[in-house]
């Protein structure tokens, strides 16, 4: 099996989504290894957060108890990704980025991200809390292709 369709079910509960574009080839050469490690904080961030959400999904906390947290990482990450914003322009891993913020951007349009504070149905915390475990997946996939060794 490919690394990148290893990974994937990794991250999908042992599911491969086949439909899933890894980033470009090429290794991880072009970062910088403070870069790396940023990527590798940034997903641990990320990994914190769905466990956080997890545990909101499973009744053991609420989103009322965990809304400080889930802000504070928002701006944690907000803050790693700040440091990206000057890749070389001709650099491959340039789109790489790209689609990880756009990840990034996604989950942080979802409610639940944007307004942790705000009282939702039981039915629609589960609609935005599985949206955001699918974006979840995705960038955690996407780190990883680019941050663990062939």
């Amino acid at each position: 099996m490919p690394f990148g369709d290893l990974m994937l079910g990794l991250f999908q509960g042992g599911k491969v989504d086949r439909a899933a574009t890894p980033p470009s080839s090429g290794g991880n050469s072009e970062f910088t290894k403070e870069q790396r490690e940023d990527l590798r904080v940034l997903r641990a961030e990320i990994q914190d957060l769905q466990e956080i959400l997890n545990d909101i999904s499973k009744g053991e906390s609420t989103l009322a108890l965990c809304k400080e947290y889930i802000q504070k990482t928002k701006q944690d990450i907000g803050a790693i990704l700040a440091k990206f914003a000057n890749i070389d322009k001709d650099s491959s891993r340039r789109e790489d980025f790209r689609r990880i913020k756009d990840v990034w951007e996604q989950m942080e349009s979802n409610p639940i991200i944007k307004n942790p504070e705000e009282n939702f149905s039981a039915e629609d915390q589960l609609h935005h809390m599985n949206m955001l475990n699918k974006r979840i997946k995705k960038i955690i996939y996407l780190i990883s292709y680019l941050t663990i060794p062939e």
